[in-house]
């Protein structure tokens, strides 16, 4: 991957200072964040038992990442 297609993770934030989680469970946490871009993502935390609890980073791809970001938007706006 060179270029433009190069993927940069995007660092974790303090969890004391993260948004409360949109979903939360024994097995599993997920976060709406922001990347450095102002685009929205979904940041999860799943449990996989022996293996431990792992975190994953979830984009929309270029075609539906507007249409993720107005949702966002929007859930914020009707939650506030």
């Amino acid at each position: 991957m060179s270029g433009e297609d190069e993927v940069i993770f995007e660092a974790g934030q303090n969890e004391e200072s993260r948004d409360r989680p949109m979903f939360s469970s024994d097995v599993a946490a997920a976060w709406i964040d922001e990347d450095q871009n102002g685009d929205y993502f979904l940041r999860v935390s799943v449990d996989l038992g022996i293996l431990g609890r792992h975190r994953l980073q979830l984009f929309a791809d270029d075609d539906h990442k507007s249409a993720f970001n107005e949702f966002v938007e929007h859930t914020r706006e009707t939650q506030d």
